[in-house]
């Protein structure tokens, strides 16, 4: 998958915590699963509902395998032209 003009978008109100995006990472840059492993990190923050904080490792190169395997929309892939859009408002 070619992601140089994009970028993984997170939406973290979506988040189940099934650590898909972890597993998928682990095993393709760790070769094992292995969530600790991961470049994407997923925190459950114990408050009610999808309260998950979602973060990147600075070793994630943005491959886009996360949200690929993201089955809760929680990580999208995007263009870098729209998310620099979206963040100025």
């Amino acid at each position: 998958m070619r992601t140089e003009n994009k970028k993984v978008v997170i939406h973290a109100e979506n988040c189940a915590g099934c650590l898909s995006c972890q597993l998928i990472c682990s095993l393709t840059y760790q070769k094992e699963f292995n969530p600790l492993k991961a470049f994407i990190k997923v925190r459950y923050l114990g408050r009610a509902g999808n309260d998950n904080r979602v973060y990147f490792s600075d070793e994630c190169n943005e491959c886009g395998l996360c949200a690929e395997y993201c089955h809760f929309n929680a990580l999208t892939l995007r263009k870098k032209k729209e998310v620099a859009s979206l963040a100025a408002g």
